[in-house]
């Protein structure tokens, strides 16, 4: 045997090992989401193998983008499939959502209603048997008590940007101005990411599943143009046909994690046909 021969010979085992090892890490990087890991990274539903791999060292770890070949109808119309389809999803008139929300070593029993045209009421009952009450009506926005985990302008950017279809429905209709900013990987998540300008002048950047279109990651910004608050979305389960988030993240700009919904049940009600 050559010299030649006994290099490549020894090269074999170690290039084989390296994709198994590379689908372990791949395995073993994603935690799954549940009240004992309130700050668990978001959970890829994307298939190992659909990932394209071959970007990640252009793409990093989200602080680089690469432009985006699709349009927007076409993220918008993915995002609207995965949600049920838009008849389906205009079909429904108001969802209620029960679940906990997590602060630090605390937990606190969590009730939403959300229904159109975009209201939206939560209940947060405190250690103390009060409850801090959420509310986004037609024309007024109030917040009663101090909500727990975020600051009350924090809470007012979720209320004032509250979208009962969400921000990309009828964007245009609305009056919004949507753009590509290109796609990141996220954790083991390929995002298209769009920038979303609205008439009242608040301004939010989407990060969307390339696979299932979910909004997995949200920054609003205020009208002066200050980042307010970092919303994740991880666990998404089908309910009536239509995906929702079951866990939510909160978090500063800086990244610090503020507080963290689970949510146990979703009931969704249609208008009647």
């Amino acid at each position: 045997m050559s010299k030649l021969q006994s290099l490549r010979r020894a090269h074999i085992p170690l290039l084989t090992l390296i994709p198994a090892a590379v689908a372990l890490a791949d395995r073993t990087a994603t935690p799954a989401a549940g009240p004992e890991t309130p700050s668990a990274a978001y959970a890829s539903e994307v298939p190992p193998d659909e990932v394209d791999n071959s970007q990640e060292e252009a793409i990093g770890t989200g602080q680089q983008s690469l432009p985006i070949a699709q349009a927007i109808s076409e993220i918008v119309d993915q995002h609207v499939q995965g949600r049920g389809g838009h008849e389906r999803l205009k079909g429904i008139a108001s969802v209620d959502y029960t679940g906990t929300r997590y602060v630090d070593c605390e937990h606190y029993p969590l009730q939403a209603r959300t229904a159109r045209s975009n209201q939206s009421r939560t209940w947060i009952k405190t250690g103390d048997g009060s409850t801090v009450e959420s509310v986004r009506s037609d024309d007024d926005i109030q917040v009663h008590g101090a909500p727990q985990g975020l600051r009350i302008e924090q809470e007012r950017a979720l209320l004032q940007t509250f979208d009962f279809y969400g921000p990309l429905i009828d964007w245009d209709r609305k009056r919004y101005d949507v753009r590509r900013l290109g796609m990141e990987k996220l954790t083991g998540v390929l995002a298209w990411k769009l920038e979303v300008d609205r008439p009242d002048g608040y301004r939010q950047i989407l990060w969307l599943n390339s696979h299932y279109g979910d909004i997995v990651k949200e920054i609003i910004f205020d009208p002066q143009g200050s980042p307010v608050l970092e919303i994740d979305r991880h666990d998404f389960r089908s309910v009536e046909g239509s995906r929702f988030a079951f866990a939510i993240e909160y978090k500063a700009p800086d990244g610090t994690l503020l507080a963290s919904d689970r949510i146990q049940r979703v009931e969704v009600k249609r208008a009647p046909s």
